[in-house]
Parts: structure tokens; sequence; C-alpha cells
């Protein structure tokens, strides 16, 4: 049995069934060197390395250059590192002496120092360590054996060997209850405690070569058995009665040498057989059959080994390997487990896959029968042995493939949807048949493409029918129902799939459409919504990949671009939510299978999965775990009658059993801070202990702590959670590391979590406490003693405040009679008093019930102003601001106060400060004094005054006689006259003498109170004219009789200026200082009112050139300089005499006006051209600018200034579109094809609107794959009666038509592509872009929508570009041509060869492809044809694939090939067709072509 175990474990070992990951440390990952020769997994988890170079140590993420106290450790050779039970590492080394480092103080011990002398190399070097207990260990020195004190350092026991080769060292110690064995350069020792007794160990019968006695390992196989391995072999020693041998000095030894010529590093057990570290590699050997097997992980995996010497093997606690080797660092290897079987053609007997690709499996009879992309595979796991079945069914010589895409198990019979229509497969009669139904027209249906087939258990067929809808198929009667109802609503082509039932209702389907499952009740023919996506709409591609109830009754949803979602079966209420992106899986996950632990299985496209459902936990499995692929397909999931779960892939199948891959236990159980580094300073500790705790000054930043679950294996899958004193736990995948930038004063703690990436658990979390010391300033007994300070000055004011107030009280008193004594003085003098306090905010006002009539005479200061005069209102309230805000002290305002009844009287107040409180007045006392009678005439005379000395307006009184009385300050100095003039003429205004009569006349007819307004034109004294607004009003005297007239004249020239000022300004550009279009209207609105008979006026219309190319190119500040040079230009060139305007911000207008004949016109026409016939210098720039001119006559041409103009610039745009004139005069037939433009225009754009524009398709054959790979679309357009196609296709271009119809024939297109699809997968569409198509900003994302909405691959769309438009618009193409390559649609550039771009453009031009120009092809001999061969061979040497356009005969193809083209479209293949011939096409053409043009072609 042993034997055989042995045999399949060799066989297992060779077939790479069993998987493990290698690993490996090098310097490359901070290993200090290549040389390991000492491995310790310490009590921590840290892997330490002794190398020739310096000791290293690893966490699982990074590798630490243990340096030493002082650094003594960097660069030295370590000759053996060991852990004792005290968690103590001793350090031994060549040179620089033997320490021990605490790894719970941080510390370092120095026990023997670094060697100087050979005595001192002798004493001191260590070569081996071995504990004795607590406090003593033995050290394996040169010829003796030390027992060290551990406290003391003193060596209190030395077992001397006797040995004469004074080069001998000792190499090994292995202690056995009373007896210590010892393995040196010269021989193998024992030694007894008890008795003090040495005993050299005999092995070999003789030894025949000197690294027979060097001995290195020592190995206990049993109580009774030694294992001795040497340089040169592997002994076996009984050692079963040492006790007796050393009592009667008898030392018979037995042995036996069990390799001669192996020399054995290392010893470890390896669950029922031996490992060795052995100078040929790792060697499994099992003791009992003397079987020995190389380990070929290393020599298999990515690495190379300079030195196959293994020097020790350490075992961790997962069964996993670290390797010590002498010139290539360390090795890992995982625990080696076969927990996948990879069924393929390339691991199977018998004839192979039909297939590689697996859509869906059964298991039928003790066979896994798997559907693959052509045909059945039968699988026998028990003979490892497989049989293809209909393999090419029914296939054709383009497409031979017999592709199924669903299987189905009923009644032992495979139930098969496929590529071809629907069968039934009996695997007993190895005979497939389509269903028939009870008539023909059934029959054709069920014999038609089916998709979304479900076969249930009851003997019913669900499936859809893309044009006929759904549909129900009895199985036992034939009979085909078709599904209506609620089916109707949906349309059959967007629709998924019927999909396998709930337990709960195991009759009922499942139908899923537009992102939502429903329950088919087929009874009730009624659907039930079971889930619905969120804001899905019936377009939207989604699809559920998998469903499943799991063992705490919830529905799984595995749905494309959304996740995976748990439902409440009953309530359908969402539980749990797994989202794709927010997990960073990145993949779909398909198929899910439960096992018999109640764990979820899915496969996806980066492997498989597992998903706890009690704590959602994922764990993923890839090639890394031994899968043949990470791509599997969506459906092929299947599991078997064992337990045992297979998932279909693109490489066959993969079967494993669940309990195998079920961890035995969590892979990790703590998780240890590593490092904590600074930015701000270097930290002073060694940095190798666990830490707990760190110090920060307030000023330290980038504070960086490394944290390590010490596993070896699946790094990147262990998730890592941290938190810092209770806040929000803070998940972080495949980071170690976390930074805090700034922390401030105070303490905190770090809290790190590891999860479990086996069994989603978390380890027990460590910590980190972090201490921030304040800053001197901000410390708590700095802030306490501000607390103190600020206490002790608060009581010391409050005491002041309070020996104030008092003092304040006391005065108070007095001043209160003071008041009351002046309130007596005031009263008898016809005045009185006013007062106003802070603390109650009211005024004292005695007056107001007094003298004003009111009831009360306490109001507050807001309802005081109310009552004074609007006028004097804000003077009061900024008197009484600055009298209550400064330091003014008294308060002094005249002012009205209303009355009850309404009428106003003045008041005088006066006031003081009576008491101040912090610079404010506490309060006011004040008296007032009435001045109502003094201020009313007062105030009589200054209105008089001030209203007539002080005027700025012009102004005069004239008495009934209208004779000057008066005249103001401004009258007299404007026009020079006396206040008082002796005469009425002496003021003339300047106005005519009939205009003064006319104003005398309307002033002798006022009334009183009436008055008069009008505008007039004066002089004044300098000569100055001036407009004037003339007011007269009739005043009367005290008796109400007309008395006097009071002229007034207001001077208005500055408003008048400034009305002319901007009714010029509205029409003036401000760059090139010209006229605008509405002032330039007014113009020829003038001049044709103005135009004399037998004299014509003409407008011209002028455009330059690429205006807008200048100012993409050059900016708006180059443009404007631009515009400013034309009209500079312009006025140069046509001079003063005519009038220019500048319209719709592109063309200048020019008037001409009184001509004589039409050759004026042309005259200035040459002017201008020959302005502009050579380069202009703007801006620095060389600019060549060319001119168009329009020309419309008046009246010949048009009889108003709208009309004239317009014609003008309609000559003007026939003047741009002809190539042979730069100007144009007008003329009838512009206007008639305007209007049939006009007319082309509304006819186009109603066909575009109705739909009647058809696709044609035109078809691209390979001649290496023998099959149409591509159909090039192109618009048929509607007849358009009375219109050529030129003209319509210039105004399509015109009005922007073309982009519009390329999105139409781009989405016609693509719907089409897609049923083609179904048959010829591989098909893609081309679709051309034109120039004005590259200017579109909004191409790309339309494009994008149209694809997406199509729900079809981009890979399968190609633009065509011309060459020409690379070359032309090579910036603007090339990031056009970027942004297409990158939703993932590809590139063709047509008309290749015929703009001679360069090589480099070309090479840098993200193309897929190169189309051939036409006239290239059909030359056989000259330029043409020499011309045709290099740009073949230029496609061929960038590894473009070439397209030969415009292939008309078999000649053309036959020679085409023969230099490398194999791919053509052209005559030859006949017209294009459109969408209702394309299948026939497709499936006809190339049969066609082989057989008329192949035979040409061979002629």
């Amino acid at each position: 049995m042993r034997l055989v175990t042995t045999i399949l474990w060799v066989t297992l070992m060779f077939s790479n069934v069993l998987h493990a990951s290698v690993s490996r440390l090098s310097p490359a990952e901070g290993l200090s060197q290549s040389y390991v020769n000492t491995l310790l997994l310490d009590s921590q988890g840290f892997l330490w390395l002794s190398t020739e170079a310096g000791l290293n140590r690893y966490d699982g993420h990074q590798v630490l250059n243990v340096s030493g106290p002082d650094g003594v450790l960097e660069e030295v050779v370590i000759n053996r590192i060991y852990q004792d039970s005290q968690e103590r590492i001793w350090i031994a080394t060549q040179n620089v002496g033997f320490f021990s480092y605490d790894v719970k103080t941080d510390s370092y011990r120095n026990y023997f120092p670094a060697p100087r002398t050979e005595d001192d190399f002798v004493n001191y070097s260590v070569n081996y360590i071995l504990e004795k207990d607590a406090e003593h260990i033995w050290l394996g020195r040169y010829d003796n054996v030390g027992l060290m004190n551990v406290l003391t350092g003193e060596i209190v026991e030395v077992i001397k060997l006797p040995v004469k080769n004074q080069h001998t060292f000792i190499r090994a110690l292995l202690n056995v209850d009373d007896y210590l064995f010892i393995a040196t350069t010269d021989g193998a020792f024992v030694f007894q405690h008890s008795s003090k007794q040495l005993q050299q160990i005999k092995y070999i019968d003789e030894v025949t070569h000197e690294y027979q006695s060097n001995t290195k390992t020592l190995y206990l196989k049993d109580q009774n058995t030694l294992l001795l391995g040497a340089v040169k072999g592997l002994y076996e020693i009984d050692i079963s009665n040492l006790d007796d041998k050393f009592a009667t000095s008898t030392f018979d030894w037995q042995y036996k040498t069990i390799f001669p010529d192996i020399n054995v590093w290392d010893i470890e057990s390896q669950d029922d057989h031996l490992l060795l570290a052995t100078d040929k590699g790792l060697l499994h050997f099992w003791p009992d059959t003397g079987e020995r097997v190389r380990d070929q992980r290393i020599l298999n995996s990515e690495f190379t080994l300079a030195d196959s010497s293994i020097m020790q093997i350490v075992k961790d606690t997962h069964e996993g390997l670290w390797l010590a080797t002498k010139n290539d660092g360390a090795f890992y290897l995982s625990e080696q487990v076969e927990r996948f079987k990879n069924v393929s053609s390339l691991n199977t007997q018998g004839s192979g896959f039909s297939h590689n690709t697996v859509w869906r499996m059964v298991e039928l009879g003790g066979y896994i029968w798997a559907a693959t992309n052509d045909g059945l595979t039968r699988y026998d796991p028990v003979k490892n042995e497989t049989q293809i079945f209909l393999k090419g069914y029914l296939g054709e010589d383009v497409y031979p493939e017999f592709s199924i895409y669903t299987l189905h198990l009923y009644e032992d019979k495979l139930w098969l949807e496929s590529n071809r229509g629907f069968f039934v497969y009996d695997p007993v009669k190895d005979e497939a048949t389509q269903l028939t139904g009870r008539d023909e027209e059934e029959t054709k249906i069920l014999q038609e493409r089916l998709y979304g087939v479900y076969v249930s258990d009851d003997g019913f067929v669900y499936f859809i029918h893309a044009e006929k809808g759904f549909f129900k198929y009895n199985i036992v009667d034939k009979s085909l129902q078709r599904l209506e109802g609620e089916f109707e609503k949906f349309d059959p082509f967007l629709s998924f799939s019927f999909l396998k039932p709930l337990p709960s209702h195991p009759t009922h389907p499942l139908f899923f459409t537009g992102g939502t499952l429903y329950r088919f009740d087929p009874i009730f023919n009624k659907l039930h919504t079971i889930y619905a996506v969120p804001d899905a709409h019936q377009d939207i591609p989604i699809i559920v990949q998998s469903y499943m109830i799991d063992k705490n009754n919830i529905l799984w949803l595995s749905l494309s671009n959304y996740g995976l979602i748990g439902l409440d079966p009953q309530s359908s209420e969402r539980v749990h939510t797994i989202d794709l992106e927010e997990n960073n899986l990145g993949t779909l996950m398909y198929g899910m299978q439960e096992d018999d632990e109640g764990m979820i299985w899915m496969s996806s496209h980066k492997g498989i999965w597992r998903l706890d459902p009690d704590n959602l936990h994922l764990q993923q499995f890839t090639t890394g775990d031994g899968l043949l692929s990470n791509e599997f397909n969506g459906g092929a999931a299947l599991k078997l009658a064992n337990g045992n779960i297979a998932y279909g892939s693109v490489k066959g199948f993969t079967v494993f059993d669940p309990k195998v891959n079920r961890p035995k236990k969590n892979l990790l159980d703590r998780v240890n801070i590593t490092s904590v580094e600074l930015m701000s300073r270097k930290l002073t500790h060694s940095g190798l202990k666990v830490f707990q705790e760190i110090e920060l000054a307030h000023d330290d930043i980038g504070l960086e702590v490394s944290f390590s679950a010490m596993s070896f294996i699946y790094q990147d899958r262990i998730v890592y959670e941290y938190q810092i004193s209770g806040g929000q736990r803070i998940l972080t995948r495949g980071n170690n590391r976390v930074v805090f930038p700034k922390l401030n004063p105070g303490n905190y703690q770090l809290k790190v979590w590891a999860k479990d990436p086996l069994t989603g658990d978390y380890t027990p979390p460590t910590s980190l406490a972090i201490k921030v010391n304040y800053p001197v300033w901000r410390s708590p007994l700095a802030l306490a003693s501000y607390v103190f300070i600020v206490t002790v000055l608060f009581a010391l004011w409050l005491r002041r405040k309070q020996r104030i107030e008092q003092i304040l009280l006391a005065a108070h008193k007095e001043t209160q009679n003071s008041e009351m004594r002046l309130k007596l003085a005031l009263e008898s003098s016809d005045s009185g008093v006013w007062d106003w306090q802070l603390d109650h905010h009211l005024i004292y006002q005695p007056r107001l019930t007094a003298e004003l009539g009111y009831h009360n005479d306490a109001v507050t200061l807001d309802e005081y102003l109310q009552k004074i005069h609007p006028f004097e209102r804000n003077l009061f309230r900024l008197e009484w601001l600055e009298f209550v805000t400064t330091n003014k002290g008294y308060f002094n305002c005249t002012y009205r106060l209303q009355h009850k009844e309404g009428h106003w009287r003045w008041y005088k107040d006066s006031g003081k400060v009576m008491a101040w409180t912090n610079d404010v007045p506490e309060r006011v006392t004040g008296t007032y004094t009435n001045l109502t009678r003094e201020k009313m005439f007062a105030e009589r005379a200054r209105l008089f005054g001030a209203a007539f000395e002080q005027a700025r307006d012009w102004v005069f009184i004239l008495d009934k006689q209208l004779r000057i009385k008066a005249c103001n300050a401004a009258l007299q100095q404007a026009f020079n006259i006396a206040e008082e003039p002796k005469s009425s003429s002496a003021l003339n205004l300047g106005l005519p003498i009939a205009t003064r009569m006319h104003y005398l006349r309307k002033i002798s007819q006022l009334k009183v109170s009436e008055y008069f307004v009008g505008e007039e034109r004066v002089g004044l004294a300098n000569g100055k004219q001036c407009h004037v607004l003339i007011k007269v009003t009739a005043v009367s005297d005290g008796n109400g009789e007309l008395s006097n007239y009071v002229v007034g004249l207001t001077d208005i020239s500055a408003q008048k200026e400034s009305e002319h000022s901007l009714q010029q300004l509205e029409d003036i550009n401000s760059v090139t200082q010209l006229a605008g279009k509405a002032r330039f209207i007014d113009w020829v609105e003038h001049a044709i009112s103005q135009n004399e008979l037998n004299q014509s006026l003409a407008v011209m219309a002028i455009r330059v050139d690429r205006l807008k190319h200048f100012y993409d190119i050059y900016g708006k500040s180059f443009f404007e300089s631009l515009i400013k040079h034309i009209a500079k230009q312009l006025t140069l060139s046509l001079g003063q005499q005519v009038n220019i305007a500048f319209a719709n911000a592109r063309e200048f207008m020019v008037l001409f006006e009184k001509l004589a004949e039409p050759a004026e016109v042309t005259q200035c026409i040459t002017k201008v051209k020959k302005q502009f016939e050579h380069a202009q210098l703007i801006d620095g720039h060389n600019i060549q600018l060319v001119p168009f001119i329009g020309v419309a006559s008046y009246p010949e041409d048009a009889d108003n200034a709208e009309e004239l103009c317009q014609k003008a610039r309609m000559a003007l745009n026939h003047a741009m579109d002809e190539t042979s004139r730069d100007f144009k005069f007008f003329t009838r037939a512009m206007q008639t094809r305007a209007e049939r433009i006009f007319a082309i225009e509304q006819s186009l754009m109603a066909s575009l609107k109705e739909g009647n524009f058809v696709n044609q398709y035109q078809p691209i054959l390979n001649y290496k794959t023998q099959q149409v790979e591509g159909l090039e679309v192109s618009l048929k357009w509607p007849s358009l009666d009375n219109y050529s196609q030129q003209d319509v296709n210039d105004v399509a271009k015109q009005i922007g038509a073309n982009h519009r119809l390329l999105l139409h024939a781009l989405s016609a297109g693509l719907i089409e592509l897609k049923q083609w699809h179904l048959h010829h997968p591989n098909l893609y569409l081309a679709v051309n872009l034109t120039a004005a198509d590259l200017v579109q900003s909004d191409l790309l994302s339309r494009i994008a929508n149209v694809i997406s909405r199509c729900n079809i691959s981009a890979e399968h769309v190609v633009f065509e570009i011309t060459e020409a438009q690379t070359v032309l618009n090579s910036e603007q193409t090339l990031n056009l041509m970027t942004q297409l390559k990158s939703i993932g649609c590809q590139i063709h550039i047509n008309g290749f060869g015929s703009e001679f771009a360069s090589l480099a453009s070309i090479q840098s031009l993200p193309v897929d492809a190169f189309k051939i120009a036409p006239a290239l092809i059909n030359q056989k001999e000259g330029d043409q044809a020499v011309i045709a061969h290099a740009v073949i061979s230029v496609a061929n040497l960038l590894e473009k694939r070439c397209i030969a356009e415009g292939v008309v005969n078999a000649g053309q193809i036959n020679t085409l090939r023969e230099i490398g083209c194999d791919i053509f479209q052209g005559p030859i293949f006949g017209d294009a067709v459109t969408g209702d011939y394309v299948a026939n096409m497709l499936d006809k053409a190339w049969y066609v072509f082989t057989s008329e043009v192949t035979n040409e072609i061979v002629d």
C-alpha cells in the first residue's frame, strides 16, 4: 500500500495536478545577499534570514535589513540564528561577535567580542546553537561544545571533542533525553549528560572519502533511529540501547547507508515521508520503501537556479516551505493540494474535445456531457476518457461549426439550442432530430432559430422567437401555444430568456426582460414580478447571469453591470448587495452552485469564487491556485451527484470537490505593526519590535505605520482595516501601510485588523498608542494658568466696578435735584426740558402733551423720529448719532415737529450728557425753545433770495407789461446784461425777432398758475449756441391777482450731445470703428431717397476667405488685428468718398452713391483685389488674404435698402462657390437658384423626418479566410423630383444634414448587423467619415451612444477616413481617430496612396487597415502600378491589413494577391444591396465568386 501511495504521489507531481505557488526573496526584493545559510520563523510570525552579507527580517510584505546595535550587523557574515523559549533571537556572526536580541525590550546584548586573533576565533566563534533550558544554551564551536549561562554569559561546561584536526568544527547538535548528539566535520559523537561520557558514533564501515566524515545534519526518525547527513551520504543509526552501551562501554553500532552520494543539508518531516535539503535540490524520501523523488516545483516555476543546493528547510503553520539556497535567495513553496481537476484535450484519453469552449454541461449515465462551440463532448470521469458527437453537424464551408448554446436534460435525452436550430439528441442512437408541430406552420416555427429556451421537468419547452414572439411547446402532444397577454408588451428581440423555476414554484419558469425578473404562472398565463432593476429600461442590456436560494432562504441574483443581490423570496425586498465595482471584483458572476456546507460557488472571467452567505466573504481561485484558465463561460455550471462541482471554460471544464477547497483553519491569526516612520525626523529605535506605543512632538509630520498579517501567501487578497480613536473603520486592499500627514496634540489609539482571505474572519486587532505632545504654550498646564490669570483679573475688575457704581449712584441723586431746579426755571421762561436714558431707550418730551396735543410724553426714539418733519428727520438722526457715539458731549438741532392736528412747529433743542458708561452716554438732559414764529419769517425771506440768486438756470422776471424787473446772476453772466436792464430789448437771447414775438404772445395769454414749456436754440454773449428748455409761469400777488411772469431757461446742450453720441455709438463696431448693419441700412435708405434721376447706386459685399480658420489657429487677439487691417486696406483702396460698414462679424459692406456708369464699380473691385494681391504682415505673420466680392445695383436689382443688401450678399455667396471668379454681380439666376436650394432643403428635411433613406451594403471579402469579413454601408437617397443628386448632396452639406444621415445609417446598420451576427459573428460594418463629420464636436459621444443603444461590441464597427483628411487636418483627425480607438472601434484609411502622406505620419496613426485607392489598382504597368506595389509593401511593413477597393476583374485579384493583398471590394462582387438581400449575399456571394472568378484566375 505504501508503494502504491508513493507511485501515485510521484505521478501527481509530474503531471502538475498538485498545485503550489512559488515565490522568492532575493536582493531584488531587498535581501542583503543571495547566499542564505539559516532561516528562522520566530514566535511573532516573522521570517529571519541570515546571509553572507547581513541579517534580514521579512514580514510577508517587505524585507527589513537588521543593522543591530550601532550598525555592527550590516554587511557581515552571519553563521547562525536561533530563537529560544524566552523569545530571544541568538545571532552568531563570523567576525563581529555573538549577540542576543530581546524582542520584548527591543534590545541587544553582546556576549562575545569580535575575534582579533586565531585563539579568539576558536574561543568565540559559534557555529551552532541549541537551548538546554531557560537559563542555558549549548554552543557548537570548533573542537568543543560549550554550555553558556544566559544571565552571566559564562561558559559553565565544556565538552571537548577527541579530534586531532585543528580545523574541525561543530555543524549540528541534537539533544534527545540524556544524550547530546554532535555532528562535526570530523565525524559524529554522542555525549551522555549523566555520566559526562563522550563516545564517537560509527555509521559507516570504512571512510573512503573525507566528505563521508564531514557530518552536518542530525534528525531523529523515531526514538530508536537517528538519521545522520554528511557532505557525502545519508546514514541511519540504531540508538535503541544507548544506556546499555554507555553502562558496559560496549559500542557495537548498528547502522546502514541510505544514500551514499548526496550532500544532505537539512531534514524535515512531511506527512508520510521526509523532505531532504540536498545539493541536488529538494528531495521527497520515503524511508520505508527507500523511494526518493526530486521536487520539481521550483524548476517548473518562472525562476531558475544557479545552484541546485538547498541549505535549509523551514515549514510554516500552513504547511508551506521556506527553502534557503546558496546563490538564489530563499524560496517559498505553498502547500501542495489537489484543489482542481482540469479536464481538457491536453490531459484526457480518447478523441479529445469537439471544441475547447464549453457552454453547458449535464450529467447522464455516469458521464459528463459538455455542449461546446462545435458539437458535444462526453467525458468518462472513471477512465478519464472523452468521445466527440455532432462535431460539424449540418456544417457549411463558410461556417462549419455546430455551436450548442444551451443544453437541457429530459427523459434521458439531450435538448440542444444551437446556431442551426433546436434539436433533440438521443445518446443511445446517436441521433439528432428537430421538433415538429401539429401542422406545417408550427413545425416551421419550431425548426427556425430559437433562443431563451427552457425545458421543464413536466414536459414543456418554453422559448423565444425573435420575430414571432414567445411560445410554449408540449412535448407529449406536440402542440405549440403562443404566449400572449402580458407577453405582448415585450419585444422578443430584446428579451433575454426563460429560466429554471424557483424551488417554491417548480412548475413556474422564470422569465427575464428589460431589467425585470418574472415568475410565469402557466395555468393562469400571468407574470409575477420577482425583482426589477432600479431605473432599468427594456433596451438596457441587463442579464440575469445566475440565481439560487441559499441555506438562509435568501434568493441571490447575479446581474450584469449590477453585481450580486440578495432578496427575501417572500417580499422581494433587497437584503444584501455586493457591488462588483465597490469591491474591485471587475467581473461578472456565473453559475451559482451550493455545496453541502451551504457555501455558494460561482465562476467568472477571473476564476472561480466562493461566497459565504453568513458573512458575505468572497474567496477567489485563479490559475495561481491550479485552474487551467480564468476565463469561464456563463451558464456552464453543474453540480454532480457526488457533490462535486464543474464549470465550463474556454479550455474545457474544471471539476473540484468543495470540501478540498474548504479552509481547514484560518490563514491569519494575528496582525503586527511592523514599522513606524516619520517624514520630519528619523526615529531612534531599531525598528524590530512589535510596536505598542510611540510618542511624537507637536510638529512631527508624515507618520507612516506599516502592518502585516504575517502571511506568505495571498498577500494581495488580504484586506486590512484600521481605525484611529474610535473613528470610522477604513478598508484598504493590497496596501499594508497608512500615512497620517499631521496629528493634532493629544492621545490616539490606532487599531488594525486583517481579514482572512480564506474564511472572511477578522484577526484580533493590534493597536498602537500614539501620543502627540502639546507645544509649551498649548499644554494643559499652560491653559490652566491662562484660566487662573483671567479669573483673578476679572475679580479685580468686578470689585472696581462695584466701587464706581456706588460713587455714580451718589452723583445721580445730586443730579436729579439739580434737574428739578432747572425745570422750574425753564417753565417760567416759556421753555422746557427733555430727558433720555440709555437703560430704557425712552425720551421724555413734555412738549408732546403740553404743546403738540399728544397723550403720551415718553416715547421711543424711533417714535419721536416719526413726528419730525421728513426734511429734518435725517439731520436729527445724524446729529443724535454723532452725539451718542462720540465724545462730543453736547447736542444742538433745530427742526420741525408735527402737531397732532397735522401742522408743523419749529423747535431748537440743546442737550448735554449727564452720565457716561464706558464712553457711551447713559443719560442726556436738554432744553427746547419754540421757534415757530421766527422761523416762519426767516424761511420766507431765505426762499425768495435763494430761489432767484442761486439758481443755475437762467431766470428773469417780467411784470404784467412784459418788462424785465429782475435777472439772476446766471442770466447776467451768460448774456452779459445788467441786473435790471433799462430796456427789455437788451435781452434778445440771440433769437430772431419773429421767434421772440411768438414767445411774448404766448406769455401774455397765461393766467395765474399757468405755464408752458418749449425747446429752443439760443446764442450766448460769447457766441456759443446752446439748446435750452424754456419754462414760463404766471404768478400772483398776495391778493391772487396776476403780478409777474417768471421765465426760466435750462441749458440742455450736454444732454443733446450725449443723445447724439449714443445714437452714433449704437451702430459703431468696437474693433473696426466702422458702422454696423443697422447704420449701413440707414445710409442706403438715405442714399435711395436722395438719388437723382439717371444716376444709380450700388452695394458691395466683401468677405475675406478663411477668417474662421485664422481665428481657430491664432486666437481672438490676432483675429481683431486682422479685421482692423482689412478695414484699413479697404479704406485705403476705396478712399473716403464711399461709406464702409462691418456687418455680421464677417462681412464688409460698401455703399457707392451717384454712379454715372457701372464701370466705376468695376474699377473699385480692381482696386480692392490689387490691395490684397500680396501677402499681408499682421502681428508678425505673413498672411495671404483673398477677398470675395458680390455687387447689387439700385434700381436694377432691388428698390429698397434691405433687399439691395440681401442681393449683394447672395452675389457674394455665388462668388465664393465658384472656383474661376472671385467676384459676382447679382443676376436673376441667383435668385432662382436660391429658391431652388430652399425647395430642395424642405424636401430633404421631410425625407429625413419620414425615414425615406435606406442603407445599402457592399461586401468586403477575405481571400485567405474565404469569408465576407465586412460590409461597407452607404445611403440610398430618396428620389427628389426635378433635382439632381449633386444638388441634393450640396444642400445636405450646407444645412448640416450629413451628420444626421451618418448617425441614421450607423444606427440602422448596427441593428441589421446584430441579426446577421447570429450566423456570422465576426462580421463588421464599415462607415465613411467625411471632412464635415470630423469637425463635429459631439461626433464621438453620439457614435458611442448609438453603439451602446444597439448593444453591439464596438470592435465590429469600422470607420473609414480618407488619407487626404489625415494630411489636411492631421491634428484634428488624429485626435478623433484616437478617441474612436479608445471605445473599441476599428479605423481604416481610405484612398491610401492617393495623397502621398509621409511614412512617419502614417506610422503614427492608430489604424487597423489601409484601403488602396481604386486609381492605383486599375493600372497594370507604369507609375501607378509601382505606387500600388509600394503602398501594399508599406502596409505589410507596418503590419496593417490591406484592402483593395474598386476591383473589377479577376486579373486584378491575382496580381494583388501576388504582392501581398488578400482582401478585396468592388464591382466584381456586384452592386451594393439593401439589408433584405444581405443574408442571402453572405451565404452565396463567396460561393458565386469561387465558382466563377477562381476559374478566371487559374486560367
